[in-house]
């Protein structure tokens, strides 16, 4: 296999990326060279004996080929196709939220103005959530998660705060196909902050899961924020499938 290095794959993963996010390279040709690029990226851990930094830097320029086309964030198969997860480490954040009475507005306005809206949702978490380590997952349907590594749940709590009324204020301020919402556009947010090792990504998520679905059945511990930090004491409402 030919001599290649880190930064040579980086510049050729964000070419081809770009490519296919233009049109100008189908699907199947952009998956088969991605699957070629990975190999090599196999190459070089192997015969250059980089460290677990540099390969999960590596795996994270790869996931741009696992980029949402419409809110510009990670989709999920990002945790189980790359490595990322693997590597996280034991002090990370975990924050999944969804976007307040969606369903409705969608219902309401139509599928391309509440498409309009969840590009502006993907923007300005990209805003705030900027440090390479940190992954922001279109998760669900209108729910997102944030994996922060090195990050405390009270520092999440803040950005959180900082996405939401981002959010709030341009959706108030813009309109979408040409359509202005009545309704404001809020966040509601679950965080869990994992410092063991006893729980993986999928159970640390459900976790945030419950932090959001204990705070909308019962209203306690949560302020008018729409933050809520998982506790211990904290039941478990619901846990996903």
């Amino acid at each position: 296999m030919e001599q290649i290095t880190v930064k040579d794959m980086v510049i050729h993963i964000q070419k081809i990326s770009e490519l296919y996010f233009l049109g100008a390279l189908t699907q199947e040709a952009y998956k088969k060279e991605m699957a070629r690029v990975k190999r090599m990226a196999e190459y070089i851990d192997r015969e250059k004996n980089d460290d677990k930094r540099k390969i999960l830097e590596l795996e994270t320029k790869l996931a741009i080929a696992y980029r949402d086309p419409l809110m510009g964030i990670f989709v999920r198969r990002v945790l189980d196709e790359t490595s990322i997860s693997k590597e996280l480490p034991t002090d990370t954040t975990f924050v999944l939220c969804d976007i307040d009475n969606f369903k409705g507005i969608n219902e309401k306005y139509g599928y391309i103005t509440a498409n309009k809206i969840l590009e502006l949702i993907g923007q300005k978490f990209l805003e705030v959530i900027k440090r390479s380590s940190d992954l922001v997952i279109r998760f669900g349907g209108d729910e997102i998660a944030i994996i922060l590594p090195n990050c405390s749940a009270e520092k999440a709590a803040e950005k959180c705060g900082d996405i939401r009324s981002l959010i709030f204020n341009s959706a108030k301020e813009s309109k979408f196909n040409g359509v202005s919402i009545e309704e404001p556009i809020t966040l509601s947010f679950g965080i869990y902050h994992r410092n063991n090792d006893d729980l993986n990504v999928e159970e640390s998520m459900d976790l945030a899961d419950s932090a959001i679905a204990y705070a909308k059945k019962y209203e306690k511990g949560i302020d008018k924020s729409g933050i809520t930090i998982y506790t211990p004491d904290m039941p478990v409402v619901r846990v996903k499938g």
